[in-house]
């Protein structure tokens, strides 16, 4: 068997397959988009494999998202199953498999991130910047699995100890990092950006990923107006402490905070608490704090990139693209 074809191949047909069918779903391909923006804004010309690298940050994205579904116990993923129930395995007798979808789906996942270390490693460019491409990249992964351990304890913290920097820093770790600072920092590195240009995009990429996971906190909407109440049910539904609970909570009525206590006090709710907690919590009243604090971001990062130097071509394409997102 050829050495380049291994890792691939070497997976059994039917994870390969349905891990296939996963990866090739619908989605923002987010970091890709960043990471090559980040590159074309200093580099001379493409490096041969340069996609190849971008492809890269989609597996390793992948790979956080199968870890986030089992930890979360999602069942649904870009419009799809979750990996772990699309490796629900059944014996021709129709009984249960032995094997279960989330044993398969958990070792999918590290498997993908060796994957993406090796379509990284593909790209031609020079040793340095690809060395200190890689390091962003490596660091992002530690990155995020600090934030979401963080996450996970924090939701342990009661909601009158709640703590805006504690909250933000979260995000940071969580969301701004891994998906906005790192694929900009990465692409800039691997074109040979220099280091004050490559903490100047970091910068750039942490206002508008927390500006981001801000707008995700409001259900994609703004107080009200084009607000999906699934996503808000389901952080209330984890236990999540966010930047729309920790508002409600200061700013709501004496009922909201004892309504608010209850839910999250609970292990389990009903449809209907969980979605008067998140009607609470997205009332214009008290989400146009988070909608503030969103705004003054994407304010900020607007500052930041006018003063970043890279092409112009590559400016204009980033302030539009910060756009379409927030």
């Amino acid at each position: 068997m050829a050495r380049a074809a291994f890792p691939w191949t070497s997976l059994p047909p039917p994870c390969r397959d349905r891990l296939r069918r996963y990866l090739l779903r619908k989605g923002k391909r987010l970091r890709p988009a960043l990471f090559i923006l980040g590159y074309m804004g200093h580099a001379p010309r493409p490096a041969k494999s340069i996609y190849a690298a971008a492809v890269a940050l989609e597996l390793l994205h992948a790979f956080i998202l199968i870890h986030d579904d089992l930890i979360d116990r999602d069942s649904r993923r870009r419009g799809g199953p979750a990996l772990h129930m699309l490796m629900k395995l059944r014996r021709k007798s129709g009984a249960p498999a032995r094997v279960r979808g989330e044993d398969l789906a958990l070792v999918m996942g590290d498997a993908l991130y060796a994957l993406a270390i090796r379509a990284f490693i593909s790209v031609r460019a020079g040793p340095v910047g690809k060395q200190r491409a890689l390091e962003q990249l490596t660091r992002a992964a530690l990155v995020t699995a600090a934030g979401e351990l963080e996450e996970l304890l924090y939701t342990q913290t009661p909601l009158d100890r709640m703590d805006h920097a504690a909250i933000c820093r979260i995000y940071d770790r969580k969301t701004a990092h891994y998906s906005f600072a790192m694929p900009l920092a990465m692409g800039a590195a691997l074109a040979g950006a220099a280091p004050r240009t490559i903490a100047a995009l970091s910068r750039f990429g942490m206002c508008v990923g927390r500006a981001f996971q801000i707008k995700d906190d409001l259900g994609g909407g703004q107080a009200g107006r084009k607000t999906n109440i699934a996503p808000v049910m389901a952080d209330i539904r984890e236990g999540r402490r966010t930047l729309l609970l920790l508002n409600a909570f200061r700013h709501g009525t004496p009922g909201d905070r004892k309504f608010l206590r209850r839910v999250y006090g609970r292990g389990t709710n009903t449809p209907g608490d969980l979605r008067r907690a998140a009607e609470i919590m997205l009332r214009p009243a008290l989400a146009r704090h988070a909608v503030l604090e969103m705004k003054r971001l994407s304010l900020r990062a607007d500052r930041l990139l006018r003063a970043i130097p890279i092409k112009p071509e590559a400016r204009k394409a980033l302030q539009a693209y910060k756009e379409s997102l927030l």
